[in-house]
C-alpha cells in the first residue's frame, strides 16, 4: 500500500479545487425525545395528538378505548371503535353503538345511541358533526348538531355494496372517496373485477349531494382501499393500498389524474397535506423509516431513524413522528427549510414589499412569512446601487432566521422613445420625473390614453425626455406591451399561420393589403418587415382562396425592433500608469450609461452612474484595504429591455489612505461618445499588473488577471510531478529486477 500513497495527492488536490464550491442550500434537523419509556404490549396505540393519545385494547372478551393525557390514563370506554375527530376542547368518538362527546378539559363524556351503521370518519364543518360511512350496504353520510340531532341524512346506494371513507370539503363544495363492489350489474363498476372485490373510487358532488362526475381505480386482482386522503384548491391528495403495492395519486378538481406513484417495496406509508401546500410521506421499510415529499426529491438526509412508524403529524411548523423502538416510543422532530441565495437579486423599480417576494425561502412543512429588517447602506428606492438586505423569516414555532441578500438596482426607465403601452400603465424611473409637465413619482399609474412626454432629471443632473403612447383595448403584461417578436435592425419576421383545412389560397390581406407568402398543405408563411423604432403590429385578417372564399384569421403579430447594441473597444496605452481608451461606436444611441462600482471586502461602497456628459470624475478612496474597481456599460435595447455589459475590472491592495484611484474624462459630440480616458495612478498604491482584468474584444493586455488559474496550476503541477516520480520509481524496480534475474 505504501507505493500507492502518493496517489493521494492528486486527489487531494482535487478536493482543494472542488470544496470552495460547495455551496450548501438547505437547513434540516432532527432530534428525539422518549415519548413513552415503555410500550403497551396490550394497547395499540390509535392516534397521538398533542398531549393526548388514544389507544384500542381487549381485555376479557371486551373491546376497549382508552384515553391517555399527559401519559396518564383519564377514560375507558368500552365498545368497538369505529372513528374519531379531534377539536379544541373536545374528543368526538364513534363505537359500533354509540356516539360521545368528550371533554378534554373535565373528561366527562356524553353519549347518544346511534343506528347509522359502520362510521369510517367523523368530522367538524360549518360548525355541524358530520358521520360518513355505511349503512345495508349504502353509502351515507349524516349531518348532525353538536347535541346529535339528525339534521340530513344523504344515502347512496344500488343492488351492490357501496361505503364512503373520507368527506372532504373545497368551498362548501363536497368530495367523496370509499368503496364499491365490483363486478355489479350497473353503474361505473359493472363487470369491473372479479365478484366480491371491493374497488376505491371519488366522486364530486354538487351542494345538494347529487354525483356530478366519478373515478374508480381497479389496479389488480383483489381488493383495494384509499386512505389518507385531504384537499386544497390544486387538487385531492390520496394513498391508495392494493394487494402488493401502495400507490399515491393527485387528482385535480374535475378528476383528472396529475401525479401518480407506485412502491411496491414498503412495510407501511402514511401522508399528510402540510400547511404549505405539499404532501408530505411518511415511509417505513426494512431499513428504517425516512421522509419525502410526494413527486419531488428532497436534497437532505431523509432517513429518521429505524423503527416502527406508531403515527405522525406535523405541529407548530415541525413532522413530528412516532416510532416504536424497543422498549420505547420516541419523538422525532423534524425542522427544515430551503433557502436560495446564491445569486444577487438585480431589480429595478422596486419597495420593501418587491425585495420581499424576491427572496425564494420555502418549507416543506409550513407556510414562511419573510420581512425586510434592514437595508445597508441606506437604501433609496430612486438611486441606483448596491445594497445588502436583511431579512427575517418568521417560523409557526415562533423562532425566526435571518439571512442577508445582495439587492443590485439598474437605473432603469421603462418606456422608451416611440414606445406604446396599453392602460393602466404604471411608469418606472429613478430621479425626478415631471409627466407633460406635472411633477410625479415613479410609481405613477396612467389610467387615460394619450400622448404623453416624461421627463427624467437624475441626481448628477442629466435630462432626459422621453415620448411615448398610451392607449386602450391592447393586449399587456403588468401594463407593458410585450411583443410577440423582438428582431435586430434590418431583420425581418417569419411567421407561420396555420389554416384549419386544406384550401388552395390566392391571397392573404396583412393590414388591409395583400402580403406575399408561400404555402406547405395548411401552413402559410409570411415574411414581415417591421418599421424602424417602436412597436410595429401586424393585422392578419383574412385569406381568401382561388374560389374566392374568404377564410377569417384575425390574428394580430407585434414586432419590436431592438436598437443596435454599442461597440465599445479598449485600447491600452503602454505607460507607468495604466492607461485606456473607451472607444464608443453608437449610432442608436443605445448606450445609456457607465456605471461605476467599488467594492471593499465585497461590499459595494460607491455605485456611480455616469450619463454621459462632459465631465471629470476623481475617485477617492478612503481608507488603505483590498479594493475592487469594475466600470460596466448600461445599454438600452428597447422596449424595456436592458443590457449590462464589463469593461473593465481591477482588484487590489491600496496601501495609502485617502488616495486618488483614477480620473475618468468624457468627451461626447452630441449624444455620440467619441471617447473615454481613464489613468489609473500606480504611485499611490502597491500594484500587481496581473491583479488587472480588462474585457475587451480586440485585445489580450499585459494586465490580464491570471491568479484564476493559479490552483488548477499547482494542482496540476502536483499531479504530473506525481506521475513522473511514479514511473521513475517504476522503471528503478523493473531494472533491479532483470539484474537479479541475469
Amino acid at each position: 500500500m505504501k507505493k500507492y500513497r502518493l496517489l493521494l495527492i492528486p486527489f487531494i488536490c482535487f478536493l482543494f479545487l472542488k470544496l470552495p464550491l460547495l455551496n450548501p442550500w438547505a437547513y434540516s434537523e432532527v432530534t428525539e425525545e422518549v415519548f413513552l419509556d415503555k410500550v403497551f404490549t396490550e394497547e395499540q396505540i390509535r392516534e397521538i395528538w398533542g398531549d393526548y393519545f388514544l389507544t384500542l385494547s381487549t381485555n376479557q372478551g371486551k373491546n376497549l378505548i382508552k384515553l391517555y393525557y399527559n401519559k396518564s390514563l383519564v377514560l375507558t370506554i368500552e365498545g368497538i371503535y369505529q372513528a374519531h375527530a379531534w377539536e379544541k376542547d373536545y374528543l368526538w368518538l364513534a363505537t359500533a353503538d354509540y356516539l360521545y362527546k368528550i371533554s378534554l378539559n373535565s373528561f366527562q363524556a356524553e353519549k347518544e345511541a346511534h343506528s347509522y351503521g359502520t362510521i369510517n370518519q367523523m368530522q367538524i364543518h360549518d360548525a355541524n358533526l358530520w358521520l360518513v360511512g355505511e349503512k345495508d350496504n349504502d353509502a351515507l353520510i349524516v349531518k348532525m348538531n353538536y347535541a346529535f340531532a339528525e339534521l340530513k341524512t344523504y344515502s347512496f346506494g344500488g343492488e351492490a355494496f357501496e361505503q364512503f371513507t373520507h368527506l372532504l370539503w373545497l368551498n362548501d363544495i363536497p368530495y367523496v372517496i370509499g368503496q364499491k363492489d365490483a363486478h355489479s350489474l350497473n353503474g361505473p363498476f359493472a363487470n369491473v373485477g372479479s365478484q366480491g372485490e371491493r374497488k376505491p373510487f371519488v366522486c364530486r358532488l354538487n351542494r345538494d349531494f347529487q354525483i356530478e362526475q366519478s373515478v374508480y381505480f381497479n389496479h389488480e386482482a383483489g381488493s383495494e382501499h384509499s386512505f389518507d386522503a385531504y384537499i386544497n384548491a390544486t387538487g385531492i391528495y390520496f394513498l391508495l393500498q392494493t394487494k402488493s403495492a401502495y400507490h399515491y395519486y393527485r387528482l385535480a378538481l374535475d378528476l383528472t389524474c396529475t401525479e401518480h406513484i407506485l412502491w411496491n417495496d414498503l412495510e407501511k406509508i402514511r401522508g399528510i397535506l402540510s400547511p404549505s401546500g405539499f404532501f408530505v410521506l411518511l415511509k417505513e421499510t426494512t431499513e428504517g423509516v425516512f421522509w419525502d415529499v410526494a413527486n419531488q426529491m428532497v436534497e437532505d438526509d431523509k432517513t429518521i431513524a429505524k423503527g416502527q412508524l406508531i403515527d405522525f403529524g406535523i405541529e407548530e411548523g415541525c413532522l413530528v413522528a412516532y416510532l416504536k423502538n424497543g422498549e420505547e416510543i420516541i419523538k422525532k422532530t423534524i425542522e427544515e427549510y430551503h433557502i436560495n441565495q446564491n445569486e444577487p437579486l438585480f431589480l429595478s423599480y422596486l419597495d420593501e414589499e418587491d425585495l420581499t417576494k424576491n427572496i425564494d425561502v420555502e418549507s416543506y412543512f409550513e407556510p414562511l412569512t419573510v420581512k425586510v429588517k434592514e437595508v445597508d447602506p441606506f437604501f433609496v428606492k430612486t438611486l441606483p446601487g448596491e445594497y445588502l438586505a436583511t431579512y427575517v423569516v418568521n417560523r409557526l414555532n415562533k423562532k425566526t432566521i435571518e439571512l442577508t441578500q445582495k439587492v443590485i438596482v439598474l437605473p432603469y426607465v421603462n418606456v422608451i422613445n416611440q414606445g406604446v403601452y396599453g392602460i393602466p400603465f404604471t411608469l418606472a424611473f429613478f430621479g425626478k420625473g415631471h409627466l407633460n409637465g406635472e411633477r410625479i413619482l415613479s410609481g405613477y399609474t396612467i389610467e387615460t390614453p394619450g400622448e404623453y412626454e416624461l421627463v427624467i432629471l437624475d441626481g448628477y443632473g442629466f435630462e432626459e425626455t422621453f415620448l411615448f403612447y398610451v392607449v386602450d383595448n391592447y393586449p399587456r403584461k403588468g401594463g407593458h406591451i410585450l411583443a410577440d417578436y423582438y428582431v435586430e435592425k434590418g431583420k425581418s419576421v417569419s411567421v407561420q399561420v396555420e389554416l384549419a383545412f386544406f384550401v388552395e389560397i390566392s391571397q392573404i390581406i396583412v393590414n388591409g393589403s395583400s402580403h406575399p407568402f408561400t404555402k406547405n398543405d395548411k401552413t402559410l408563411m409570411l415574411e414581415l418587415f417591421p418599421n424602424e423604432e417602436g412597436v410595429t403590429a401586424f393585422e392578419i385578417t383574412q385569406a381568401i382562396s382561388n374560389q374566392g372564399q374568404v377564410i377569417p384569421i384575425n390574428k394580430t403579430l407585434r414586432t419590436a425592433v431592438l436598437r443596435k447594441a454599442p461597440e465599445i473597444i479598449v485600447k491600452e496605452e503602454a505607460t507607468d500608469a495604466l492607461k485606456l481608451t473607451f472607444d464608443v461606436r453608437d449610432p442608436d444611441n443605445s448606450l445609456a450609461a457607465l456605471e461605476l462600482v467599488v467594492y471593499k471586502n465585497n461590499q459595494a461602497i460607491v455605485t456611480k452612474q455616469i450619463f454621459l456628459v462632459n465631465e471629470k470624475l476623481d475617485l477617492n478612496l478612503p481608507e488603505k484595504g483590498i479594493y475592487r474597481i469594475e466600470i460596466n456599460s448600461l445599454v438600452e435595447r428597447g422596449n424595456g429591455i436592458m443590457q449590462r455589459k464589463q469593461l473593465f475590472i481591477y482588484q487590489g491592495y491600496f496601501a495609502k489612505t485617502k488616495v486618488s484611484f483614477a480620473n475618468i474624462t468624457f468627451n461626447r459630440s452630441g449624444r455620440l461618445i467619441e471617447e473615454v480616458i481613464l489613468e489609473v495612478d500606480t504611485t499611490s498604491k502597491s500594484i500587481n499588473p496581473q491583479e488587472i482584468t480588462v474585457l475587451s474584444q480586440n485585445i489580450t493586455s499585459r494586465y490580464q488577471k491570471k491568479s484564476n488559474y493559479f490552483t488548477l496550476t499547482i494542482s496540476l503541477g502536483l499531479t504530473a510531478l506525481i506521475v513522473v516520480l511514479f514511473g521513475v520509481n517504476l522503471l528503478k524496480k523493473r531494472r533491479d529486477k532483470f539484474r537479479e534475474n541475469d
